[in-house]
């Protein structure tokens, strides 16, 4: 039997084949292991994928992008899944992403409620955020550590951005409204919240919180500020801020709290952020609110969208100065 070499140019195809065999070969190894996390874990065997168009990327399976044709009882218990996971996961290393096409969720009579817990952000993918209604809440309770010790100071890592809320939460007793309690680490970002909103839990004791930031929002209803420690409020529209406790920011905010402005009727504040400590002592015996001078430039945080050609993108951060 005549023996075959191997020439410079099968070596040259082995090669390229080199990447391909080594996939093959890790799918091997790796799919067993797969299929027994699959099936042992909770949150992989409640959550059912939503359909992907062959013009959608794939973001990976902790991505779940919901449209208004899909049953409102499948969204919503993805979302009971994930929070499910994530309210108590402070230190796993799941991380996921629940995103919303333009349209409509939930109605005055079948709302969509859910809770959001650690490593989640949630997202509208529309231009505005009247592209994406929730009529519902998307809400943050405290947790709760043994008796009388229920607070929002470690309710970090979330997120909350570019839809619309008309508050509707009906039989929700003391938690009626929408509660978003956290303390730092968990923005919110051009949202726009028809009803009542509080940043504390104060449904269960002793209902401490620690800071927090919005941004390009507006809020059609009452603010509870109530136990949070510190907030900053940047470029939103307010209907109202209960109060303040250490201190609470605002820079480019309509119908802010009125405590420690320098100026009757100056809608955009009287302190500019360079004198912002030597005035934080000034202020202190007053007010814990402060007003800063939009005269800083500032870049928005860009966000993804899903308009009618069905291409995602992300549209271009713009920087914005004090004659906006």
């Amino acid at each position: 039997m005549q023996k075959k070499h191997l020439t410079v140019g099968s070596w040259r195809h082995l090669r390229l084949l080199a990447p391909v065999l080594a996939v093959a070969f890790a799918l091997i190894i790796a799919l067993p292991a797969f299929a027994w996390a699959a099936a042992t874990s909770g949150v992989a065997t409640a959550l059912a994928a939503p359909s992907v168009s062959s013009s959608q990327p794939n973001f990976g399976p902790n991505v779940y992008i919901f449209n208004p044709g899909m049953p409102q009882s499948q969204i919503q218990a993805t979302v009971n899944a994930v929070a499910s996971q994530q309210v108590s996961n402070q230190f796993g290393t799941q991380r996921y992403a629940l995103l919303f096409e333009p349209g409509t969720y939930g109605s005055s009579t079948a709302p969509l409620n859910f809770q959001v817990g650690y490593y989640t952000t949630v997202a509208g993918l529309g231009l505005s955020p009247s592209d994406v209604v929730i009529n519902g809440s998307i809400y943050v309770h405290n947790q709760c550590f043994g008796a009388n010790n229920c607070t929002a100071l470690v309710n970090f890592w979330r997120s909350l951005s570019n839809l619309t809320i008309n508050v509707t939460t009906p039989n929700f007793g003391c938690y009626s409204g929408e509660f978003w309690a956290v303390s730092q680490a968990a923005p919110m970002r051009r949202v726009h919240i028809n009803g009542p909103t509080t940043l504390m839990d104060y449904c269960t004791q002793p209902s401490y919180a620690s800071g927090g930031f919005i941004a390009d929002s507006e809020f059609g209803g009452n603010v509870v500020n109530g136990s949070q420690q510190q907030w900053l409020v940047r470029n939103s529209k307010l209907s109202g801020w209960s109060n303040g406790v250490w201190n609470q920011a605002f820079s480019g905010v309509v119908d802010a709290p009125d405590h420690a402005r320098d100026q009757p009727g100056d809608t955009r504040g009287a302190i500019p952020l360079h004198r912002f400590q030597r005035e934080r002592q000034r202020l202190r015996p007053f007010s814990p609110d402060e007003h800063l001078r939009h005269d800083l430039g500032e870049r928005r945080n860009p966000w993804f969208v899903y308009p009618d050609q069905q291409v995602f993108h992300r549209p271009a951060e713009r920087l914005r100065g004090d004659d906006q």
